[in-house]
């Protein structure tokens, strides 16, 4: 029987999300230094990295490479071991959500994340917005399945005209249920306010009612 990470899927790839990861730190860590003063922002880097390397194992495996909501899972893991680096430091947990959001404005500005400018232009066409739903409805169909036990669930919902061009709702989400494991579940609604500044980048016009991370 394969293991949790799906014959350690995560694991194989250490090396490359560990890069992932240093990119990532450097990219918040003006705010760090902005809060925490220069020396104190590269030991909780060198913490975080040391808790994302201990985390890599334990990744929920939901499909690999063939899942795009794989690479969602990782970038939150990052944050995860942002936050148990934080969470020593601030006893508040709205601190560091404030904290968080700001780091995720910058990191999203960065050299980094220049696939999201890319996708606001693809989504300024009709050619970009019929491809983006074909994929949104196959993640769906695909998560309906339930091939891989801790994998999000969700349902593709047909737009309405003059109101939204089309939406998702969430019945299980992946990042939710590792988060509250993890014993870091306080910290998953914050995680979720990510998705207002990518949408702005993005150009998607995201409106949300509700996340899972509000319901107890």
């Amino acid at each position: 029987m394969k293991n949790r990470s799906e014959g350690n899927y995560y694991v194989a790839r250490k090396d490359r999300l560990l890069r992932g990861f240093d990119e990532f730190a450097e990219a918040v860590r003006p705010v760090l230094m902005a809060h925490y003063g220069e020396a104190s922002a590269a030991e909780i880097v060198h913490e975080a990295r040391q808790e994302f390397e201990s985390l890599i194992p334990q990744i929920p495996y939901i499909g690999g490479s063939r899942n795009p909501l794989t690479r969602n899972l990782v970038g939150t893991t990052k944050s995860l071991a942002l936050f148990k680096a934080l969470r020593t430091r601030e006893e508040r947990i709205e601190t560091i959500g404030k904290f968080y959001y700001e780091m995720m404005e910058t990191y999203l500005l960065s050299s980094s994340h220049w696939p999201f400018r890319l996708m606001r232009v693809a989504l300024s066409t009709k050619v970009g917005q019929s491809l983006f739903k074909r994929i949104l409805k196959k993640m769906a169909a695909e998560s309906q399945k339930r091939q891989y036990p801790e994998n999000f669930v969700l349902e593709y919902v047909e737009g309405k005209e003059g109101e939204f061009d089309c939406g998702i709702d969430y019945t299980e989400c992946t990042i939710v249920k590792f988060f509250r494991s993890q014993g870091a579940g306080e910290f998953a609604r914050y995680l979720c306010l990510y998705d207002y500044p990518k949408s702005r980048i993005t150009g998607t016009g995201f409106v949300r009612t509700m996340t899972l991370a509000e319901v107890h």
